[in-house]
């Protein structure tokens, strides 16, 4: 096919026309994108580092860090958790605020943690699955742009809950669902939606949501038991 094509553009060619063939990307698949394999070959993929080391992905970041702090919390001696750490970024600004006892990434995919030990050795990062039941707890989880990504996150968000101690926090994140267009997202939440997702997934526990001015919306929820 490729010399076929070389034929007819070197035939246009001799006529003065010059043409070029755009190659037509495969379209993303919200389920495929978002298994295993393909979020491995997402981290691995060197033209991806774009991404993960985008200035704004960067600041949104550090905004969260600040919002826990301008919430009363205190993680100075805590131990946190990064639920869904990706590449280690919010525990780097964490700890920029505070002072951690001990650091916690849990991660889907392993290409993922082989980059967050380098660039944030300072923690343990555990291959793990959000729909799996929890087996540990701990003084304060983030859970970032995390959910929109799973099929069934009511599943993921009760076990993030479980993950709590008694006065804990838990600062989940997710893209507005009325300006997100990305293809490779399974969820979307409006403002109105997410809070009502929030309510009805989170009983018994102090909620607050909102946005994250420009970037998103948010839940900073605390278990009150």
């Amino acid at each position: 096919m490729e010399k076929i094509l070389l034929k007819i553009k070197a035939f246009f060619r001799l006529l003065g026309i010059d043409i070029a063939f755009v190659k037509k990307e495969n379209p993303i698949s919200a389920l495929t994108h978002n298994t295993e394999e393909s979020m491995d070959d997402f981290w691995t993929d060197p033209k991806n580092e774009k991404h993960w080391k985008n200035p704004n992905l960067l600041n949104f970041y550090r905004l969260i860090a600040d919002l826990v702090k301008s919430k009363g919390f205190n993680l100075d001696g805590k131990s946190i958790l990064d639920a869904g750490c990706g590449t280690g970024s919010l525990l780097i600004y964490v700890n920029e605020i505070f002072k951690p006892a001990e650091n916690i990434g849990f991660e889907f995919s392993k290409k993922a943690i082989e980059i967050a030990k380098i660039r944030f050795p300072n923690a343990k990062y555990e291959y793990k699955n959000l729909n799996d039941s929890p087996q540990s707890q701990f003084d304060f989880v983030f859970c970032t742009e995390v959910l929109e990504h799973i099929i069934n996150p009511q599943i993921a968000l009760q076990n993030l809950l479980q993950m709590l101690k008694p006065g804990a926090g838990l600062l989940v994140s997710v893209p507005d669902g009325r300006k997100d267009t990305y293809v490779g997202h399974i969820n979307f939440w409006s403002l109105e939606s997410w809070a009502a997702f929030i309510e009805m997934n989170a009983t018994n526990h102090e909620i607050e949501t909102g946005e994250i001015k420009p970037y998103g919306l948010y839940a900073l929820i605390k278990n009150n038991k």
